[in-house]
């Protein structure tokens, strides 16, 4: 068997896996939680990856109360917090990262291959950075839906302009939001 075949077989038993898993979530979400019979959709065997799973930051807060998932809405947002939490550590990392490779390239890498290869590991570590942001973000998102303060100081939006010091004055507003 090809190695492309392997793929789309292990790719067809972890849909197959997910599927039933999901399926057996739902069964275990509706008994605790009836009321939720109508906001389940069927799962697509061939795109299971694109269920949506309905969590109570979906719903606004009548909603939640009027579904009785008020519980589930204060576990999800224990959950997010934590999410969120570590979601800025890892963008702490990856922009201290980033920044010493930056600075490390312009001190000290000389010749067109090492720029090639200190420019691939620096797209690499700017792709990390991305992510962790993104997954800030998200979670961002989904603790003001479910309640959390706009102007609560611990948790607050990620400005595109704070993520990568390119001036002496923003490192060291930078610095202090994410070094120290």
């Amino acid at each position: 068997m090809s190695s492309s075949g392997d793929e789309d077989e292990t790719l067809c038993h972890a849909r197959t896996r997910l599927c039933n898993e999901f399926t057996q979530w739902q069964a275990i979400l509706l008994s605790r939680y009836p009321a939720l019979q109508d906001h389940l959709h069927c799962i697509d065997s061939d795109a299971p990856e694109e269920a949506i799973i309905p969590l109570p930051s979906l719903f606004n807060e009548h909603t939640r109360l009027s579904l009785g998932i008020g519980k589930l809405a204060c576990a999800e947002f224990t959950l997010r917090k934590g999410q969120a939490h570590d979601a800025l550590e890892k963008l702490r990392m990856a922009i201290r990262e980033y920044t010493r490779n930056v600075d490390f390239k312009r001190d000290n890498v000389r010749g067109q291959r090492a720029v090639t290869r200190a420019e691939r590991i620096i797209q690499k570590l700017e792709e990390e950075r991305k992510q962790a942001a993104e997954l800030y973000r998200r979670a961002y998102v989904g603790l003001l839906r479910l309640g959390l303060a706009p102007d609560d100081q611990s948790l607050q939006p990620l400005l595109q302009p704070f993520l990568v010091p390119t001036s002496p004055v923003r490192h060291s507003v930078y610095a202090r939001l994410f070094l120290l």
